[in-house]
């Protein structure tokens, strides 16, 4: 026996029918004979008759995430570049006045300026964390139905089990096979159609009464 397809199923109800333990979980597997079973063991065999998925629901999901930005003030730069200017000019007029060691002596009046100055004028970096709200759609498990037919006994019941997307995706792999019952109603249905068809034959004079009376007995199985 080759099993073509199979899917775990979460059982919402009839899982007694199939005969799924208290768990309420189960893998259908079907053959290459169309027929579904679900305990291996000592298999009871069923026809898929019918699977009918409601369709996904989704739910909208807020999502929020922090984006960090670092900020530096750019004043501070200038006051840099200003007081680099300060120590060279020191040791411009330095040279100026005292030739040799003025030149020291001007950079270094210079760089006691920087000094003093140096925790005022240091730059800063501020973080500032902003908060991006986004949006986002999730699906949530739903409902779907499968019919079965028991091949030994022959009852028609019908199971529901949790259902998604992606569990769609592997259950619509699964043949169906058409109901005895359907098949009958169908058919039927198919039959007084025709009947329809041939009393317009009949009102038309087409046809006879005699010829349309034996083709109703005829369709009708009377």
């Amino acid at each position: 026996m080759t099993v073509v397809n199979k899917s775990l199923l979460q059982i919402k109800n009839g899982r007694q029918k199939v005969g799924i333990s208290f768990a309420g979980l189960g893998e259908m597997k079907q053959n290459e004979d169309g027929l579904v079973f679900f305990n291996k063991k000592d298999p009871v065999y069923f026809e898929l008759l019918e699977y009918v998925f409601d369709g996904p629901i989704y739910n909208t999901v807020v999502e929020s995430k922090q984006h960090r930005m670092s900020v530096t003030n750019e004043k501070n730069k200038s006051k840099r570049k200003a007081k680099l200017k300060k120590i060279i000019g020191g040791a411009i007029l330095g040279t100026m006045v005292f030739p040799g060691p003025g030149t020291i002596a001007g950079a270094y009046a210079g760089g006691r300026s920087k000094d003093k100055k140096k925790d005022k004028n240091n730059s800063v970096t501020e973080d500032n964390i902003q908060y991006v709200k986004t949006k986002k759609l999730v699906e949530v498990p739903g409902t779907a139905t499968l019919k079965f037919r028991n091949v030994t006994n022959s009852e028609e019941f019908s199971i529901q089990i949790i259902c998604n997307s992606s569990k769609n995706a592997q259950l619509i792999n699964f043949k169906t096979t058409k109901s005895k019952s359907a098949s009958l109603v169908s058919n039927y249905k198919s039959n007084i159609e025709q009947i329809k068809e041939y009393k317009e034959l009949l009102n038309l004079e087409i046809i006879n009464q005699e010829e349309f009376n034996k083709k109703k007995v005829e369709l009708l199985d009377l």
